[in-house]
């Protein structure tokens, strides 16, 4: 996952220099990198500071996206800027985009728990601060329906309400 992290971009964006300013990038861990300049001088990326301006740029890009309820429970995120639509569909633990930002995330990490633009803006709309929180919302609502069946099964339901 370091080697996602700490790709150029990524290092402009946190430490605001530009490509040909930096020498060379060495991952010393997965918590940071050094950043060697053309000028000698090395800096200590963190982290953090990365995932923190990915999430800072992620907020600015969704400000254009619209989302848009589908009849069949998907949404569609659409970009009227940019011209793009991308179908999103919920499920329990994950919420599916047909994207390329997603689809290269799902192969680089293995899982289909990822987040690309489109899924932060259906997040934010449904009032979710982030995929965690929609999960475990989702299992709630899943422990409720499933303790709903068990009082109708026992037939507490009609008797009592």
């Amino acid at each position: 996952m370091s080697h996602i992290l700490y790709n150029f971009t990524n290092i402009c964006a946190v430490t605001w220099l530009e490509r040909k300013e930096i020498k060379s990038i060495t991952i010393k861990s997965p918590d940071h990198c050094l950043v060697n300049l053309k000028s000698g001088e090395i800096i200590t990326v963190r982290a953090s500071e990365v995932k923190e301006a990915i999430a800072l740029n992620r907020k600015e890009r969704i400000a254009d996206i619209e989302i848009i309820d589908n009849p069949d429970h998907s949404y569609t995120a659409l970009n009227a800027e940019k011209g793009t639509e991308y179908l999103l569909i919920p499920h329990d633990s994950y919420i599916f985009c047909n994207c390329n930002d997603y689809a290269n995330q799902s192969i680089a990490l293995n899982s289909n728990e990822v987040c690309c633009k489109h899924i932060w803006s259906l997040l934010g709309y449904l009032g979710f601060n982030d995929l965690v929180e929609y999960q475990d919302f989702k299992e709630d609502e899943h422990l409720d329906q499933l303790y709903q069946r068990h009082l109708e099964e026992q037939d507490y339901y009609h008797t009592c309400c």
